[in-house]
């Protein structure tokens, strides 16, 4: 016996007698009441209305971009959608239902009286990142009910906890509009809502097909033995037929049906037969087995079968007279959905509108009586396995009695597509995608055309190769990512692992995450850093050839003989950002180069299709607007001329192209399906540079000129950044030419940034605390900033607190824990001298120079400074180096060496190459050394370095 079996079920089996008269209360729900302590078993709706019945429900809508957020949607409308004629939107209707359904989870065991409310269609939390936005994100997710009024009203609470201890509230708000806007507002909001479960909900044909593969439908019962069962056995296809006593019902077709014709003798082949075939509550009984009487009065104990029927043109049962001895109500059925079951299938409640009601004492046929409703259930016989049959009607209490099977429509047909962005795959690998075009016939805006699939057509880099499917339960819009325009709409259907619509089958390929997340697929966007940072020069690339864009004169040329190093360098400035498509973008620019601010202008009208005379230089306000369209490969591109003010940003024009057998420039049509292969830019940029890596940081270094090597970095009394010598005079601090080196991040192995800092002009106290006076730039005028010195230190992993100075003395410190955004943080870039190194400040990408003694940041690399750098324990200057009585003293050529007469002294070169090894006869002795640094040992005393010119 089923362990779902009750005891009410048990005792009104043994019941005998006959059938009562008056139809018992329906077992279907109806809409429940409202609650204001929902269970965590169901779903609910949250009505914002005077009755749950015709209020404004909330609902969990997903767009394209994976955003959630909430809108409202109408009962009453949503309702009569489910119920009505109309065919698609009933089904759509299904799906929008789950929407509005949301299941409380009360917070555990800790009873602190808050809920976490989860939709039932995107299983997202209901949660908002911040005060009136509807868009659902972490953040407000515990939510309390509290009563309003008499009438079970209830308002949705959540609570901020602020560092006083103290609670802020919000509530959420939304008004009696469909698709009205909802929003999280601060303290109460107006709106009350009424928390309520949906009742069973009717499905019509359409509606169970839907669930199938569109013309048909099979179900699942829990724990059935019989595999022969006409409700599981085979796909049923669902009719709608006349409504009986006002009850709405349906026909049950067994798809492949056939039975054999009473005059099949008359026939031959398939003729034979009779494939209008229905299930039916049939007239047969289970035999009275341990007690339980089946007496055929009281609706109960009736096996089900299949039959022929009488169908009218379109295959609806509309007549009367059905097969023999069948009543034409054995044919009806009606279906409802439980849609409010928390971690559980949907389930099904099968009505039966027509039980026949047998009449022992009748003569011909027994079953004459008027048919009864009845409901399929259990029927729990002790001495066997559960039997599907007909619930009971009791005879005392006028009520069913009965221990429903669960009942689930079967996985069909019905495709099931996580919504997202896909390739589509048509047969012999061949992938759907959009060619544009840009014409004046078509006002310059862009025109796209579906083209013929073709192999390798699913490019990560081309958002008209990318399509974006929305929608549920079977029915589905695929639009093309960059056109935004239907490629396939309605119901799709999956068989032999490929999907179906109408007359195309094709398979769905996930375009992946990092593309899908990428709304500027197709063209390139400069990021914010690009913009500031990034300097690019143009090059046109063909087969016969390249070229670089040079400038000479305010005229801009292309030259196939330029190298890297000669072409024009560009920025770009944004002009604007311009939507296209499913929910993409790309942004417009103007070129101007790097260090001059002038811009590219095209001579002629952009928008004409007649040749192109020059390129020129110019200002701000005649520069050409530009978008970088992809070719599909990687760092290819299409320029094409853009609009030139808000109203006409929208618009494209030809494209910027090079007649590469004359070096001169050209314009050419932009057009994917007939495109003249001319040639693609390319941005190109320097090689990266290699960086320094100072093994042995933190450390104190000298950080000297290339220039000069007398010259090393300090810090003046004003904390200005000098470069000067041991010996010049002026207003600096003489100790502070021992810089302190120490790592600011080395998480990047190739580029290790580094604090330049100094302890001098801090008190003992100060230092103990671990303050130091950090090199900075100061603000940048015209691509220049004068270095200073800032006191500050170090916290956590790699962040660095800076001092912020008020009438010259420290008014407080600013965190800077973004390590690109430290301006304190340096690297040495290596250069091809060795021993060499240009020092780049990061967050403002400029490189260190000097003027006239002062330290400066410019943003022009070739005016940047090269230095050196040595450990300060081996001390090194041209005026001398005293080790005990012994002195070296660097020189043009040679090193001199004082008070070591009759000593051994060595000279080696920095690889360790002997260049002199002698005793040196006299105080005063001169000996040659090639320029560069040299590594001095007198017999008896520490080696020295000095630094030959």
């Amino acid at each position: 016996m089923n362990k779902k079996f009750s005891t009410l079920l048990m005792g009104g089996l043994l019941m005998a007698g006959a059938a009562s008269a008056q139809t018992p209360k329906p077992i279907e729900r109806s809409l429940g009441p409202a609650v204001t302590e929902p269970s965590a078993k169901f779903y609910y709706q949250i009505v914002n209305g005077d009755t749950g019945a015709e209020g404004y429900a909330l609902q969990a809508a997903i767009h394209t971009n994976g955003a959630d957020s909430l809108k409202a949607v109408k009962v009453t409308d949503l309702n009569a959608a489910l119920n009505g004629s109309d065919v698609e939107k009933a089904i759509e209707a299904m799906a929008t239902l789950d929407s509005t359904l949301w299941a409380f989870t009360p917070n555990g065991d800790e009873n602190l009286g808050y809920y976490s409310i989860v939709n039932k269609a995107t299983g997202k939390k209901l949660q908002f990142a911040k005060e009136g936005n509807a868009i659902m994100g972490a953040g407000l997710n515990a939510w309390f009910i509290e009563e309003e009024g008499a009438y079970n009203d209830v308002k949705l609470q959540s609570y901020v906890i602020n560092a006083d201890g103290s609670k802020t509230s919000y509530s959420i708000e939304s008004n009696r509009t469909t698709g009205g806007p909802v929003t999280i507002a601060k303290g109460n909001a107006n709106a009350k809502y009424k928390i309520v479960r949906p009742g069973h909900i009717y499905m019509n044909a359409a509606q169970l097909n839907a669930e199938g593969d569109g013309n048909s439908f099979k179900m699942a019962i829990e724990d059935l033995v019989d595999t022969e069962n006409p409700f599981v056995k085979t796909a049923l296809k669902a009719y709608d037929l006349s409504a009986q006593n006002g009850q709405k019902n349906i026909g049950l077709k067994v798809v492949d049906g056939k039975i054999l014709k009473a005059d099949a003798d008359k026939y031959t082949g398939d003729a034979k037969y009779n494939t209008n075939v229905y299930v039916v509550v049939d007239t047969t009984m289970y035999a009275s087995k341990g007690g339980v009487d089946v007496n055929g009065t009281d609706a109960f104990g009736f096996k089900f079968a299949v039959d022929s029927a009488t169908v009218d043109a379109e295959g609806k049962i509309t007549s009367n007279i059905q097969a023999p001895g069948r009543n034409v109500t054995n044919y009806r059925f009606a279906i409802y959905k439980d849609v409010t079951l928390v971690g559980e299938d949907d389930q099904l409640l099968v009505k039966l509108l027509g039980v026949p009601t047998y009449d022992k004492e009748a003569t011909g046929s027994k079953f004459t009586r008027t048919p009864q409703v009845s409901y399929v259930s259990w029927a729990g016989f002790a001495e066997k396995g559960d039997e599907l049959t007909t619930a009971r009607i009791s005879r005392d209490n006028q009520e069913y009695v009965y221990e429903l099977p669960v009942i689930t429509l079967a996985a069909g047909a019905k495709a099931d597509i996580a919504p997202g962005v896909y390739y589509i795959k048509f047969k012999d690998a061949k992938y759907a995608y959009a060619n544009m075009s840009l014409t004046s016939t078509n006002s310059w805006t862009p025109d796209y055309t579906e083209a013929t699939p073709a192999v390798n057509m699913n490019n990560d880099l081309l958002a008209r190769t990318q399509y974006v499917v929305t929608g549920a339960n079977g029915k589905y819009t695929i639009v093309n990512r960059e056109s935004g325009e239907p490629k396939i709409s309605g119901r799709i259907y999956v068989k032999d692992g490929k999907f179906i619509q109408g007359a195309q089958t094709f398979e769905l390929e996930s375009v992946p995450a990092e593309v899908a997340a990428d709304n500027h697929v197709g063209y390139k966007f400069f990021s914010k850093e690009e913009v500031g940072n990034l300097a690019v020069a143009l090059k046109f690339n063909s087969k016969i050839g390249s070229a670089f864009m040079v400038d000479a004169k305010q005229k801009v040329s292309v030259d196939a003989d330029a190298e890297l190093a000669d072409a024009s360098f560009f920025k770009m400035l944004p002009v604007d950002t311009v939507a296209f498509g499913v929910d993409m973008e790309y942004g417009v620019y103007k070129l101007y180069k790097q260090y001059t601010k002038e811009f590219l202008k095209a001579d002629g009208t952009v928008s004409e299709n007649n040749g192109l005379s020059n390129v020129t230089l110019d200002t701000e306000a005649n520069a050409s607007l530009v978008v970088f369209r992809s070719t599909g490969k990687e760092g290819e591109y299409q320029i094409i001329f853009a609009g030139d003010d808000v109203y006409n940003a929208p618009k494209m024009y030809d494209q910027l192209s090079v007649l590469a057998t004359e070096a001169k420039f050209n314009k050419l049509k932009v057009d994917d399906a007939n495109a003249v292969i001319n040639g693609f830019w390319t941005l190109e940029t320097p090689a990266a540079p290699d960086y320094l890596t100072i093994e042995d940081a933190p450390a104190h270094k000298r950080i000297f000129s290339s220039e000069n090597t007398s010259l090393a970095i300090s810090m003046n009394a004003d904390r200005t950044g000098i470069l000067k010598a041991v010996a010049d005079k002026g207003d600096y601090l003489e100790d502070q030419f021992k810089m302190w080196v120490d790592t600011a991040c080395v998480e990047n192995a190739e580029k290790p940034l580094y604090y330049i800092a100094t302890c001098a002009g801090l008190d003992e106290e100060t230092r103990e605390e671990g303050h130091m006076m950090y090199m900075v730039p100061t603000e940048f005028k015209e691509n220049i900033a004068q270095v200073e010195f800032k006191e500050g230190y170090v916290f956590g992993a790699d962040s660095l607190a800076l001092a912020k100075y008020k009438n010259g003395a420290v008014e407080k410190f600013e965190d800077k824990k973004v390590m690109a955004e430290n301006p304190a943080a340096f690297a040495f870039q290596m250069t091809p001298a060795e021993g060499e190194y240009v020092v780049e400040n990061i967050a403002t990408k400029s490189y260190l120079r000097q003027v006239n003694g002062v330290l400066y940041l410019t943003k022009k690399y070739e005016d940047a400074l090269t230095f050196g750098i040595e450990a300060t324990d081996t001390p090194t200057a041209n005026e001398g180096v005293e080790v005990s009585e012994v002195t070296v003293i660097a020189g043009e050529g040679n090193v001199t060496i004082a008070g070591a007469a009759g000593k051994k002294v060595v000279v080696s070169n920095i690889l360790g190459q002997v260049v002199a090894n002698t005793v040196i006869t006299s105080d005063n002795a001169t000996i040659a050394a090639p320029a560069g640094v040299v590594v001095v040992a007198v017999e008896g005393e520490e080696a020295v370095k000095a630094i030959i010119k």
